[in-house]
């Protein structure tokens, strides 16, 4: 039958039962098969979608129920209901919708403090409560907020008992705000409170309004805030919390901004500068809630000054001159108890600080160094820099009393035409007995000498010079022949009976020949490469360059290399220890020698200009050979070729590895043995050494792991296991051993 009524009401979420007839014209059961569906568009079926007719006069058989759901969010709920029967096809749509929304039809707006200070920090909560035309309170509303003075959400939502919640915050108006109007709005119903601000006042006082301007003398500042209104019904009141902002032109505050206490204050403490001239009033102000206060702090100017008992001492670590120092006010008034700091650049002080007595007067002693120059004496008031006073002390030299060595540049010279440098400046400095420098003028005179068992010669010039700068040089040249010469620098001593003052001998080495043939060698490292199998492996291949005295020739000499295998850098130049390196890589040609040794030649020139040589050879080895056993294993010798260990018994077994040639395989490869049954050995963790020949035979001892077990006889069949690793090829042997 058709429905009574559609659309319907569908509540979202919630259950809704669906009672519905199947009859023909007369009201009887259609025949029996008749199938009847339930779909949902727009939410779901909680209970039967699908029912079929049986064969039945019954009227209570065209009687039908389910239940549904409609889905929240969803605009309309369908349902339908298609019936397939023999008596005729028929389907039935039913439409829900969600119910309407309430309207708004009451709003209320409460404050929590309708009295606050306008400080721009003050607040209080408003509440706004939607009901609707019954009473009820409405969840979910939106209501929108407006204000006349301060600041406040613009819009709220109304929580599950219908309320809304905000925080107000009061404007910024020193004069107050007699009437604040808030209004809240839902729908098409509004409503309205009043809130009052408070004004408020500031006020600023100084501990001491009169300070001395040496950068520590401090006051406190305390500014006060409170409330204040035209009207005379409240003020007075301290305003706390309040953030209250400090600032001065000169000098420093403890704090730039600082909160009123319960008490409506804030302190701070006011510090001014060092300076010696008056700095007059500064203005120190507040500010707080949009209102301002200041005070005017007088500084006086600090004088601080220093005289000396002596402008002059000599610089032997005990002379002596007094320091006199005086601080007082501009106005006169002496500063007692004040600390003064003291440095000096030279010599030492009796005491790095200072306090001023009852008259504002110190005293110190400077005491010389050992040092010569001006002793500049700071003397210092006050943080920082504070204020300064400054004296000066000069402290003099001293006759020559030592002469030392500051530098030889080059340590070493080449001989006479060998195209090294050939001469070397040598720098002396002359002291006191205090061991300061000499004063300009003072006459050294150098002597030069062959050193000990040497036969070089050279030249020194000037044979004298005067100091400067506390310091003399002279230039030492090589002759033709290699070896050592000394130089002594001395000075005639004013002190009676002293005699001379002189240098220790400076040594010069002379050398830097040409190369010599008997001097020559080279040597390369690795000697042993995978050449035959790996090309662009590396060697390093170094010439030892020296001349006939078996010095390091000149830096510089060119040094020419040659291979007959692989490839190599044509040619290097000597560093100042006469080596000059190349590199050698493995490539085509191989080496044709059945040896396998790629055969290196370095050659230069000698003093005559004829060629001299130095030969190298490098291995290339080739690939790793089989690994053959020497010793201790002959497997068609073995039952079954397996090596039996008796019951606490041991094989040695000598084995060899080796190249296709039989030389030994490149440096760094590894040799390694184990077993599954046996305890192992001798050679079992190898690395191979860097060689050309030998090394190539190992061995190692095969031994009964648990000698004198409960099982004699008992047999237990395992291997023995030996692998190499290397660049030449890796190989593997494994040997069968029946351990007791």
């Amino acid at each position: 039958q058709e429905p009574a009524v559609s659309p319907f009401a569908v509540t979202p979420e919630q259950d809704q039962a669906l009672r519905f007839t199947v009859a023909d014209a007369n009201g009887n059961p259609l025949a029996a098969g008749t199938v009847i569906q339930v779909t949902v568009t727009g939410g779901r079926l909680n209970g039967p979608g699908r029912f079929e007719m049986e064969d039945t006069q019954e009227a209570a058989a065209t009687q039908f129920a389910t239940q549904f759901r409609g889905e929240a969010g969803a605009e309309r709920t369908q349902v339908t209901i298609a019936v397939t029967s023999p008596n005729g096809n028929r389907e039935v749509v039913l439409t829900g919708r969600p119910p309407a929304p309430p309207e708004p039809a009451t709003l209320a707006i409460v404050a929590t403090d309708s009295v606050l200070v306008a400080d721009g920090t003050s607040s209080t909560t408003l509440y706004a409560e939607v009901f609707d035309g019954d009473g009820n309170r409405l969840p979910g509303q939106t209501v929108t907020f407006a204000t006349t003075a301060g600041t406040i959400p613009s819009t709220a939502v109304t929580d599950a008992a219908g309320q809304a919640e905000v925080t107000y915050v009061s404007a910024v108006r020193a004069e107050g705000v007699p009437e604040v109007t808030v209004t809240a709005r839902a729908g098409e119903v509004s409503a309205a409170t009043t809130l009052r601000l408070l004004g408020v006042q500031l006020r600023l006082a100084a501990a001491v309004e009169q300070l001395a301007a040496d950068g520590l003398d401090q006051t406190t500042l305390t500014a006060v805030l409170e409330t204040y209104d035209p009207l005379g019904d409240h003020g007075g009141d301290p305003v706390p919390f309040v953030p209250v902002r400090f600032s001065a032109p000169v000098g420093t505050l403890s704090a730039a901004t600082e909160p009123t206490s319960i008490m409506g204050e804030a302190s701070v403490r006011y510090r001014g500068v060092p300076s010696r001239e008056d700095p007059g009033d500064v203005r120190v102000r507040a500010r707080a809630a949009g209102v301002e206060a200041f005070v005017d702090i007088r500084l006086l100017g600090v004088h601080l000054t220093m005289s000396t008992q002596r402008d002059t001492i000599v610089a032997d670590g005990n002379a002596q001159s007094a320091l006199y120092l005086r601080l007082q006010r501009s106005d006169g008034v002496p500063l007692t108890d004040a600390p003064i700091h003291l440095q000096t650049t030279l010599g030492s002080l009796s005491a790095p600080v200072v306090e001023t007595d009852a008259f504002g007067d110190a005293r110190a002693i400077l005491v010389s160094g050992t040092t010569t120059g001006r002793a500049v004496v700071t003397a210092t008031y006050g943080d920082g820099d504070g204020l300064q006073a400054v004296a000066s002390v000069a402290m003099i030299k001293g006759p020559p009393a030592s002469i030392a060595l500051v530098s030889v540049d080059p340590a070493s010279i080449g001989v006479r035409g060998a195209g090294a440098t050939e001469t070397a400046i040598v720098t002396f400095e002359v002291r006191d007995a205090w061991g300061n420098t000499v004063a300009d003028g003072e006459t050294i005179y150098f002597a030069l000498n062959s050193g000990p068992q040497s036969s070089a010669t050279g030249r020194v010039g000037p044979d004298s010079t005067a100091t400067v700068n506390g310091r003399v040089t002279a230039a030492v040249t090589s002759d033709t022949v290699a070896g050592t010469v000394q130089l002594i620098a001395w000075a005639s001593s004013r002190d009676a009976g002293a005699g001379t003052i002189h240098s220790e001998p400076v040594p010069i080495a002379i050398h830097g020949g040409h190369p010599h043939q008997d001097r020559f060698s080279v040597a390369p490292r690795p000697v042993n490469l995978a050449g035959r199998v790996v090309y662009g492996l590396e060697s390093t291949v170094t010439a030892y360059v020296f001349d006939r005295y078996s010095n390091p020739v000149p830096a510089g000499t060119a040094v020419h290399f040659r291979t007959t295998a692989g490839g190599i850098q044509g040619s290097a130049l000597t560093d100042a220890d006469g080596q000059a390196a190349v590199t050698l890589f493995t490539a085509g040609p191989e080496p044709v020698a059945y040896d396998g040794l790629a055969h290196i030649t370095a050659f230069t020139q000698d003093i005559d200009g004829q060629q001299i040589e130095a030969p190298t050879t490098v291995l290339f080895s080739g690939p790793t050979a089989a690994i053959e056993v020497v010793s201790g294993y002959r497997p068609e010798e073995e039952v079954d070729g397996i090596i039996r260990i008796e019951d606490g018994a041991s094989r040695n077994v000598v084995f060899r590895v080796q190249d296709d040639r039989g030389n030994p395989i490149m440096g760094g490869s590894t040799i390694r043995a184990t077993s599954d049954v046996a305890d192992l050995s001798g050679d079992i963790d190898v690395v191979v050494p860097d060689v050309r020949s030998g090394h190539t035979l190992y061995s190692l001892t095969i031994s009964d792991p648990e000698p004198n077990d409960d099982n004699p006889g008992v047999y237990e069949v395992g291997t023995v296991v030996i692998r190499v690793n290397s660049l030449n090829g890796n190989r593997q042997l494994v040997i069968t051993v029946a351990v007791d």
